[in-house]
């Protein structure tokens, strides 16, 4: 029972299910005045059956609740998640982990902009981001080779967006804010990126970019979303990867992040 008013004060926090709840509890009514009163119209009785089995059948086909072929993993390109967008869903998070070997395309404007008013304004807001080491110049070769050169259509530097997100973490680590940010930088790029919203709560989701060895284009990238409560055992794991490159990354000192060179 207490996991259902969870779940219950989560959907009506996010406004999920809204309609569905709504009749839920309308059926509720009706079954009481059934049992302790035999005056209720035929009419309100179908109603709200007809209501109810209406809004079962939408939301079975309703995109947020077809299960992909494989299991209920969201896998595709960064297009694939247009209809459900990081930005709006960075507004309801209290806690957000980012891995990403320069997280340039993730921390753009708006996404700042959103941390801060959003999740870091909240006393309870975490923000915890970790990028590649710019002091470690062989890996920042390697991730050249990797993320720039392996593209047919490359758009991007890496270094130079490794600099300015630097840049940029250094600026958000000085922001007058309730909540809690951190950064970090880990000594090499292990083949991956990733997105980890509310770590310890039920409503957890991590997304992971696999960097893969040949691609168009950084959007072509193969992208999948897991979720603590449809895969369990695999968002543990993902969530778990972030939390050893967090142990095992450099924490930033005063004066001590030197700007990389082109290798």
């Amino acid at each position: 029972m207490r996991k259902f008013f969870h779940r219950f004060a989560t959907d009506v926090r996010q406004r999920r299910y809204l309609d569905a709840y709504a009749v839920g509890f309308l059926a509720l009514v009706m079954m009481a005045l059934t049992v302790f009163g035999d005056n209720l119209p035929d009419d309100y009785r179908w109603a709200v059956v007809f209501a109810g089995i209406g809004i079962l059948v939408l939301r079975l086909t309703a995109p947020e609740n077809r299960v992909p072929p494989g299991g209920a993993v969201v896998i595709g390109d960064r297009a694939r998640f247009e209809d459900n967008p990081l930005a709006e869903r960075l507004k309801r998070a209290e806690e957000v982990c980012i891995f990403a070997p320069s997280a340039v395309n993730v921390l753009d404007e708006q996404t700042g902009e959103i941390l801060r008013k959003h999740v870091l304004g909240r006393r309870r807001g975490k923000v915890r981001i970790v990028v590649l080491d710019p002091r470690e110049e062989a890996a920042v070769a390697l991730a050249v080779r990797q993320l720039d050169e392996s593209l047919e259509y490359r758009r991007r530097d890496f270094p130079t967006d490794l600099n300015s997100v630097v840049a940029e973490l250094e600026r958000m680590a000085r922001w007058d804010v309730e909540g809690e940010f951190d950064h970090r930088f880990l000594p090499y790029n292990p083949g991956f990126s990733l997105v980890v919203l509310n770590r310890h709560q039920a409503d957890g989701a991590v997304t992971v970019e696999v960097h893969g060895f040949h691609n168009e284009t950084t959007a072509g990238r193969m992208h999948f979303e897991l979720t603590r409560e449809e895969n369990p055992r695999w968002f543990e794991y993902w969530a778990s990867q972030f939390d050893r490159i967090w142990a095992e990354s450099r924490s930033p000192e005063a004066d001590d992040v030197v700007p990389t060179t082109r290798p």
